[in-house]
């Protein structure tokens, strides 16, 4: 009887161990033809798109849509594409950040298609608030220390118009104002500076020829540009210019004259607010004899008048 048992107990293990073999035999060929159908469906993927049919060979195969005042062509200065290339390398990712970044544009939606292949692009457009002048300026769009970045330049243009982020594009840009279109009313002076000459000579070879006024933005500038802006767009005061020509000593032309406010600083939104409350001085003085109106201190602003013309005295004759 202890045999019979010890022959049964061997049995079962030898089934259950051929059992197992099987399973794991089982589990790896499946394992196997998963593995195998994946990367055949990917190398399948990888060669039916490398193949021309499935390429973006031309500009035209990119639509840019919902774009109601910015022609899309500005718009597509900015797009890091180069044709012919493949649908599986272009990054919707880099296209909305190009777009975001760098145009007057709040939302960009990317959409590859494959029947028939192309790229649609839907951007919500942000309206420009400001003109600044810069007479035969070329932009350069993207920081000039970033070597391996895409170099994009714009212009030459005398007019470009500023959006509440502070980003220039040419007014060209906007062919609907061309035709008589409604121009924002508030001016920025000097708002975009020169390369500097060292710059300039590192990016020689990318530069366009035949141009020398390159200009780019003061990321200082900007920044306080973005604040500035919402400050301004709330403001009573009605303010036509803002000069940056000597930013420690920032300028308004307003209803009232000239007004130096020192650097910009968190007192900017005083410094308003106190002007706002000068809206009683037309009554008490001719405006035309203010020269300016200086705010350093907006609970002591001091009023600057121009000097009257001293008639000569008549001598006597002899």
């Amino acid at each position: 009887m202890a045999d019979t048992y010890s022959d049964t107990n061997v049995v079962s293990i030898l089934d259950r161990r051929k059992q197992l073999k099987q399973q794991r035999r089982s589990q790896f060929l499946q394992s196997f033809w998963r593995t195998f159908a994946i990367l055949s469906g990917a190398i399948s993927l990888g060669w039916l798109f490398s193949r021309p049919e499935w390429k973006i060979q031309q500009a035209n195969q990119v639509q840019i849509v919902g774009n109601r005042q910015i022609s899309a062509q500005a718009l597509e200065t900015f797009l890091p594409l180069s044709f012919p290339t493949s649908l599986l390398r272009i990054n919707p990712t880099a296209l909305r950040t190009a777009l975001e970044q760098h145009t007057h544009v709040d939302q960009v939606w990317v959409t590859r298609q494959l029947f028939p292949p192309r790229v649609v692009i839907k951007v919500k457009e942000r309206p420009p608030v400001a003109l600044t002048p810069c007479p035969g300026c070329v932009f350069v769009a993207q920081g000039a220390s970033q070597k391996n970045a895409q170099l994009i330049t714009l212009g030459p243009a005398d007019l470009w118009l500023l959006d509440s982020q502070g980003i220039p594009l040419p007014y060209t840009s906007y062919p609907s104002r061309q035709q008589g279109s409604k121009m924002p009313k508030l001016s920025v002076a000097s708002y975009l500076k020169p390369l500097s000459a060292e710059t300039v000579k590192q990016l020689q070879a990318k530069l366009p020829k035949g141009q020398s006024n390159f200009v780019e933005i003061d990321p200082a500038i900007q920044a306080h540009w973005k604040s500035l802006y919402s400050i301004v767009s709330q403001s009573p005061v009605k303010i036509q210019e803002v000069s940056w020509q000597n930013p420690e000593n920032l300028q308004l032309k307003t209803e009232f004259g000239l007004v130096r406010l020192g650097p910009y600083s968190p007192k900017f939104a005083e410094q308003l607010q106190a002007l706002d409350q000068m809206r009683s001085l037309p009554q008490r003085l001719n405006l035309q004899k203010i020269r300016s109106i200086d705010l350093l201190e907006p609970k002591k602003p001091v009023i600057e008048l121009n000097q009257p013309i001293q008639q000569p005295t008549p001598t006597a004759s002899p």
